[in-house]
């Protein structure tokens, strides 16, 4: 039992983390370019925000590689799966 919950809380993160991916990528590309009053400096703030949610995400992203790793190299039963 333990190890189902093993496997169900390494899909709910990796499904969390993809979720944000996917949401910020919808909010680029959902941007109107073509907009001539676009406002620089706060698609800049944006940006610069952006860029440290993502430096964070990438410790949570390493985090959660390394538990995966772990469950690998202990032949969790669903190893083949996690890779």
């Amino acid at each position: 039992m333990d190890q189902l919950r093993q496997l169900q809380n390494i899909i709910q993160a990796t499904s969390r983390e993809i979720m944000w991916i996917n949401d910020c990528e919808e909010e680029e590309l959902l941007y109107d370019w073509s907009d001539r009053n676009t406002d620089i400096a706060r698609k800049q703030e944006a940006f610069s925000k952006r860029m440290s949610q993502l430096e964070v995400k990438e410790k949570e992203l390493n985090k959660l590689k390394q538990e995966c790793d772990q469950l690998v190299l202990s032949q969790h039963p669903a190893s083949d799966k996690i890779e």
